[in-house]
């Protein structure tokens, strides 16, 4: 039969196919916006900025003018906080009028720094913010630089793809005095004392990691001092950050502080080496350290460890930080570094090597770019010798039958292209989302300030904490109570550390006595010169982007099968698992571990975890940043996912494991007619998609109610 001139042209062609894509996009748009399945959220943050006077001890401050003491200076704080609503004239400071470190340069028209101190209650100034640095970067004649904040406004900025901004959230992050809290900040001084120890040694309870006047330190200590922990303990009876009626800290936990700590355990619901430093799923705890994604290579030799990358490859080996060399480790540095000081310049030994320790994750995740390990991963399980009849794809893809008489794959939908476009789609989109939560919301203070808190503590200092000393003043006898060898082996670490010019410094200005000398150091050892980035803790732009990221590669590609199994990495042609070992002759090369039995879904949890808590292993972040962070990335991949398929002309499917271990699929049927709706479903429908989209955050609602429709 002859091909007619309307054969000749799209079904949906001129007016038709302009009035379908406005109508998928209004329908990708009521998605993110107006239905019950995606809510607008307006979740508290916990009370400490409010309820700490008068230093927001608990609170993020990091660049702005701070006393010697380390505390923030109060108008300065306020002008901080004010321009982060936007609520300003943009026109001047670059459009963020707040005092940015000690030299007036940077200070907005009308900010008097000399007078900006805490009046007692008798009329008395208190002390004024220091204003200069006392440190340089000895490998540079200038002066040191100031730092500048983050994308501060960039949790403002809407977008037209994705959720809504205010459609996901976290939950308010753990209180100063709360047990879990205080179980994070042992944990984040056990990864800096265990920095140096090898990955393959961190389940070996004999391995040594401290050795001083009061004796050694070993991982079994360290595992069961942590587990001595009311938090890790499963025997333990941890408070609540949540507040009673009366203003006490409440004794049952909420539901999500149950999660988050029942993720802590092992397979037997105890804390033990199998779950030190390990991530909250299933695939975390399994097997070696290391996902495999971040150690082999393609090809026939996968422990060459070279990724092919068209004509090129990339290796995975990486240049490690000089070892046993910390940093922020006197109180001068630390304070220079508060203020905003960029200390720069991090020795690196000339050898690359397979990452083998903490630090060399740490120094990973310090230069890696955004979803630099994501694209890894996909450049390996897309370019794998897969087994016969196992597909790179979702079984629910169209381009993806497996059948012989299929004659068409996927490529510039649900192929390699899409596949790689997504990865940097859902990180920017990541990216925005956490940065609400971060300046926006919650302000949480960093790791490397509330060991500062808890170092004056220690030394007699409550009356510069403010009304927050009670509350460190608790965790610190928490600490000394329960983990008497890991904090000595900090003081001993601190206090035997050498002087600054081992750490690329050289002294500017004349050092002040200051409110931690003659006592027990219990700064936090850091990975980066700099310490953390300037921006707060909560939640981790590395953990959102992980799982954002890390959900897009379990969607679309093929890792779990029609039985709802998850497909092995054998099937992707991975016949061996790895660990980084050092030679008899002094090299690194990966040796096979003999566990053969890794799942795909299992090995990219892995991944995510890994880079996540490689922040924590720098001592930039905590434990719940990574999980929160996690499962909201996942989110905002999800509904990416979701208005993807919603463009699609056919009927689609994909699969996945959530990083709690639910089947999640994001499912279309009915075509390109209007009324085909994609729609996610958890767990065979068993779970809403309401409840399972906010189920991290729905009892810290703030009213109206969390079920909220903006439109219609």
């Amino acid at each position: 039969m002859p091909i007619t001139e309307s054969d000749r042209r799209p079904a949906q062609d001129g007016f038709a196919e302009f009035k379908n894509s406005k109508y998928n996009r209004d329908e990708a748009t009521d998605m993110a916006y107006s239905t019950a399945k995606r809510p607008a959220l307006s979740i508290r943050a916990n009370p400490e900025e409010f309820d700490l006077q008068p230093h927001p001890i608990g609170n993020f401050s990091k660049g702005l003018p701070h006393t010697l003491e380390g505390n923030v200076a109060p108008q300065a704080y306020e002008m901080f906080v004010r321009s982060l609503r936007q609520s300003n004239d943009l026109s001047k400071s670059g459009g963020f009028p707040a005092p940015l470190g000690p030299d007036p340069v940077h200070h907005p028209a009308g900010y008097n720094m000399s007078a900006d101190v805490i009046t007692d209650t008798f009329g008395n100034p208190g002390p004024a913010p220091i204003t200069h640095y006392h440190f340089k970067n000895a490998s540079s004649p200038d002066p040191v630089a100031t730092r500048k904040w983050e994308s501060p406004l960039g949790g403002l900025n809407s977008d037209i793809t994705g959720p809504c901004i205010g459609g996901v959230s976290l939950p308010p992050a753990p209180a100063l005095g709360s047990s879990e809290l205080c179980a994070e900040m042992a944990e984040v001084y056990a990864m800096a004392l265990t920095r140096d120890i090898a990955f393959a040694d961190l389940q070996n309870i004999n391995c040594v990691v401290h050795s001083g006047a009061e004796g050694e330190v070993t991982i079994g200590d360290i595992v069961s001092e942590l587990g001595a922990l009311p938090w890790f303990d499963p025997n333990g009876m941890p408070i609540s950050s949540e507040r009673t009626d009366n203003g006490t800290f409440a004794q049952t936990l909420t539901n999500q502080e149950t999660r988050r700590r029942a993720a802590r355990w092992d397979e037997h619901g105890e804390f033990s080496v199998k779950s030190l430093f390990r991530g909250s799923t299933e695939g975390a705890k399994k097997g070696a350290y290391l996902s495999q994604f971040m150690l082999q290579g393609g090809g026939d030799d996968r422990a060459a460890g070279q990724i092919p990358f068209g004509t090129q490859t990339i290796d995975q080996r990486t240049q490690p930080d000089n070892a046993h060399l910390d940093y922020m480790v006197t109180w001068m540095e630390w304070l220079d570094v508060q203020n905003g000081a960029r200390f720069t310049g991090v020795d690196r030994t000339e050898a690359p090597r397979f990452l083998t320790t903490p630090r060399d994750l740490a120094a990973y995740v310090h230069m890696d770019q955004l979803y630099q390990a994501y694209f890894n991963a996909a450049l390996l399980l897309l370019g794998s010798k897969r087994a016969e009849g196992v597909s790179a794809f979702d079984h629910g893809l169209p381009n993806n039958s497996m059948e012989p008489d299929a004659t068409r794959e996927g490529f510039a939908t649900w192929g390699g292209p899409h596949l790689l476009d997504l990865l940097a789609s859902v990180s920017s989109r990541g990216l925005k989302i956490i940065r609400r939560q971060k300046f926006q919301i919650h302000r949480r203070a960093r790791p490397e300030v509330l060991a500062a808190r808890l170092a004056l503590a220690n030394n007699g200092q409550l009356d510069a904490l403010g009304s927050g000393g009670t509350r460190v003043q608790s965790m610190l006898h928490e600490l000394w109570q329960r983990c008497p060898k890991l904090m000595g082996a900090i003081a001993e670490r601190n206090s035997s550390a050498p002087g600054p010019d081992a750490r690329g410094l050289t002294i500017e200005a004349e050092l002040p006595e200051t409110p931690i000398d003659g006592g027990a150091n219990l700064l936090l050892p850091m990975a980066f010169p700099e310490g953390s980035p300037m921006h707060p803790a909560y939640g981790a732009g590395h953990a959102t982007v992980a799982g954002a990221c890390v959900t897009v590669l379990k969607a679309l590609l093929n890792t779990v099968n029609k039985d709802g199994e998850k497909v092995t990495m054998q099937d992707f042609g991975f016949d061996a698992s790895y660990q980084s070992v050092k030679s008899k002759s002094g090299d690194y090369c990966l040796q096979d571990t003999g566990d053969h039995h890794l799942t795909v879904t299992d090995e990219l949890d892995k991944l995510a975890a890994n880079i996540s808590i490689g922040r924590n292993m720098a001592g930039v972040h905590y434990y719940t940043d990574y999980f929160e962070s996690l499962r909201l990335g996942e989110r905002v991949a999800i509904g990416i996912l979701q208005e993807h398929l919603q463009t699609s002309p056919e009927d689609i499917s994909l699969h996945l494991i959530d990083f709690d271990g639910r089947s999640v699929q994001i499912k279309k049927t009915g075509g390109a007619n209007y009324g085909a709706e994609a729609e996610i479903i958890v767990n065979d429908g068993a779970i809403s998609t309401a409840d399972w989209w906010t189920e991290n955050v729905a009892e810290y609602e703030i009213e109206p109610p969390i079920i909220q429709r903006l439109v219609g």
